[in-house]
């Protein structure tokens, strides 16, 4: 029989595997969910590249350690590419005139280095390559 920290240790193991093989999406009435974990960050992106909705839906949440980032602002950079970013409640990201920048930084394969309020931090996720820029 497996010891409980034995089991604790796969799973986090296999948690760790799953994040570090990309993307995963889903989508629903037209509606593209994107979302990876990895080095205790969490990025959910929600597009709407074809418009269905009116008006189309652009957003984002970022959750460090679990938690939704504060309300406030923020900026996130990759490489070259950076967005100063105006965090609402729960972490949410909407599109705003810097989507275009977002998505530049989320599509670089380099590290990302997030600040928000007093807080900073590096993470490394691979590049985003789904079209999440409106139409």
């Amino acid at each position: 029989m497996l010891k409980p920290i034995t089991v604790f240790a796969l799973l986090t193991a296999a948690a760790q595997a799953a994040a570090a093989t990309g993307w995963t999406k889903t989508s629903d009435k037209g509606i593209e969910l994107h979302q990876i974990a990895a080095d205790h960050v969490q990025v959910t992106i929600v597009c709407d590249p074809n418009g269905v909705w009116e008006p189309a839906e652009f957003h984002m949440t970022i959750k460090v350690g679990g938690a939704a980032i504060p309300a406030g602002k923020a900026s996130i950079s990759s490489g070259e590419a950076t967005a100063d970013l105006q965090v609402y409640d729960g972490g949410n990201i909407v599109k705003t005139d810097t989507w275009p920048e977002l998505m530049a930084v989320f599509q670089s394969n380099e590290e990302k280095h997030l600040a928000y309020g007093n807080q900073a931090v590096n993470f490394v996720i691979p590049a985003f390559t789904a079209d999440c820029l409106p139409k």
